[in-house]
């Protein structure tokens, strides 16, 4: 509740400034590794949890991506769409147009290579704030492994979430009142926290940001959406720096139903700003769209299919 007030006092005080975050603070801008901190994150035990408020998670389709950006190691998430293409955020390709990607821990080190394909729409890399825009797609040079079993086995033929993306159309009006949230990237103040799949559940404060304070906040009406505003369950949980281009999804029926994208926090004083820059809220960009889905399918990605033998194990 507390959080709820300081969210609408903070609001009146925008009211009356110009000042906004810039297009580079908070989950906008790519998880950085700090100097000197090496890219094999420290034993788990002694560190907190990527997403803020969350838990271990071990999906298979949201994946990690290391990048250089301005010359800064850099990483970001994703999520692995079909076998060959990985929906992450557009904030996240304004860089180096490589990048190495993973499912696992960043320790474990083992990546495939991903090239730059397009981002949607007409995001601009030196304009703020995107548009509802905030979506690119990478493509990897190799399957990357889905499955937890020893005997590594590859995706087949017909993964692909496109179906299920499509499906996500079918909340409104009725879109989910909270959504799993899940991504690579650091644990608020926690700078050494960055490579590990962390998730978390947040509630979703405007679905659609068409209402004034949600569009004062310059989130896209019925483009993006805003969730973690407000504590959930008397816990802080969001998406943090490092989170940008993870997913927003619901599981129904046992299917994960991709809603968003992690696109960038909400401009407004963050409850973790050192590193994190989050704690607060964030503004996601709805992918159930249909200029977004036949973008998708236009830049090559398939539809896949939803042969229970191919899909990834199903984490509830």
């Amino acid at each position: 509740m507390k959080a709820y007030f300081r969210l609408l006092l903070i609001a009146l005080v925008l009211l009356c400034s110009t000042s906004m975050m810039s297009a580079r603070e908070g989950p906008l801008m790519p998880g950085k590794w700090p100097a000197g901190v090496k890219v094999t994150p420290p034993d788990r035990t002694n560190t907190g949890i990527e997403v803020a408020g969350g838990w271990p998670s071990s999906r298979r389709q949201v994946v990690g991506l290391r990048f250089y950006q301005k010359g800064q190691l850099s990483a970001c998430s994703g999520l692995l769409v079909s076998k060959k293409f990985v929906l992450t955020a557009a904030h996240c390709t304004c860089g180096d147009r490589d990048f190495d990607i993973t499912n696992s821990p960043f320790s474990e080190d083992r990546w495939v290579h991903g090239k730059f394909v397009s981002r949607f729409g007409n995001y601009d890399c030196n304009a703020y704030p995107p548009r509802g825009d905030d979506l690119a797609l990478v493509v990897i040079d190799k399957e990357i492994d889905l499955f937890l079993n020893s005997a590594r086995e590859p995706i087949c033929g017909s993964y692909g979430l496109l179906s299920d993306i499509k499906r996500a159309g079918d909340f409104y009006p009725n879109f989910p009142r909270r959504v799993t949230v899940a991504g690579y990237g650091f644990e608020g103040d926690e700078e050494s926290s960055i490579g590990l799949q962390r998730e978390t559940i947040v509630d979703v404060n405007s679905f659609a940001c068409a209402d004034p304070i949600a569009r004062h906040f310059m989130c896209k009406p019925f483009k993006e959406f805003v969730a973690g505003a407000v504590p959930t369950d008397g816990m802080v949980r969001d998406t943090c720096a490092g989170d940008s281009g993870g997913p927003a999804f619901a599981v129904v029926e046992g299917n994960l139903i991709p809603v968003g994208i992690v696109s960038r926090a909400l401009p407004v004083q963050q409850f973790f700003p050192r590193h994190g820059d989050c704690g607060s809220g964030g503004i996601y960009t709805l992918i159930g769209r249909i200029d977004v889905l036949e973008w998708m399918r236009k830049s090559g990605v398939s539809e896949g299919g939803t042969d229970p033998d191919c899909a990834p194990p199903v984490m509830k």
